[in-house]
């Protein structure tokens, strides 16, 4: 019987293979965390810590060439055996690469979108300077 039977959920991804046979199902109190990026990578060898940021603010920097101070604070801290850690990150390159295409017409089109969005806004914005 499978495995798919055997709990009455749909499995999100499945493996056949030698070594490698197991099936993945969404977890009903699986966190979603939002992270704006990657604060920082510990690890000892067998087990990798990640720290992912959110930025919390942003304000002018004393030094006015240096731009915007970012605050960011962190917001989820990832542990995981850095064998799993890198066998995924060699998939998720891997999908990147074989999806290269489909992503880059993906972002030109959001892109194209948000910039229409802006030409609207500056054509309602008296003060074209403000958008």
């Amino acid at each position: 019987m499978s495995e798919r039977r055997e709990s009455g959920r749909t499995p999100l991804y499945e493996s056949r293979l030698p070594g490698r046979n197991f099936a993945i199902f969404p977890s009903e109190s699986r966190a979603n965390i939002y992270a704006d990026g990657l604060a920082g990578v510990a690890g000892s060898g067998l087990i990798t810590k990640l720290d992912f940021f959110v930025t919390t603010d942003a304000q002018p920097d004393t030094n006015p060439t240096l731009g915007m101070r970012e605050t960011r604070e962190v917001c989820l801290r990832l542990t995981m055996p850095t064998a799993q850690l890198v066998e995924s990150m060699l998939n998720l390159i891997e999908q990147l690469r074989s999806n290269a295409d489909v992503l880059t017409q993906a972002n030109a089109e959001a892109i194209r979108i948000f910039t229409q969005q802006i030409e609207r806004l500056r054509a309602l914005s008296p003060d074209r300077s403000n958008v």
